[in-house]
């Protein structure tokens, strides 16, 4: 799993509770991992790992990378087992993507202020 991180970077804006937002200012067409999270509840038990990853890249587009509160961004493909490692989600015994009986997440997606692009100024 590709991993980035920044070593230098300015202070968190005031507003922020977040390392998302920090990413997401520095890199174009990046979620909260909660939009995942959110997606899933949607269409709880309707899609396969790979069905869920198709609609991941319909919905954000192919380029969509996560972001979490603890400051890591990484691709789509790896968005369901950064979920199941938290046990956010399962996989039922048909092989299908299900939340979590017992799923809590925080409040960072409330945060969240999208995908901007840093103009360097």
């Amino acid at each position: 799993m590709e991993l980035i991180t920044f070593k230098h970077v300015r202070p968190f804006p005031a507003r922020t509770h977040c390392l998302t937002h920090l990413i997401s200012t520095r890199m174009p067409n990046v979620k909260h991992i909660h939009e995942v999270i959110f997606l899933i509840e949607q269409h709880n038990t309707q899609w396969t790992p790979e069905e869920l990853t198709l609609a991941i890249g319909e919905t954000w587009g192919e380029d969509v990378r996560f972001g979490s509160c603890s400051g890591t961004a990484f691709p789509k493909e790896d968005a369901l087992e950064f979920l199941v490692n938290r046990q956010k989600a399962v996989l039922t015994a048909e092989g299908k993507v299900a939340l979590h009986p017992s799923l809590k997440i925080c409040n960072g997606h409330q945060q969240f202020t999208g995908a901007e692009v840093d103009s360097g100024n």
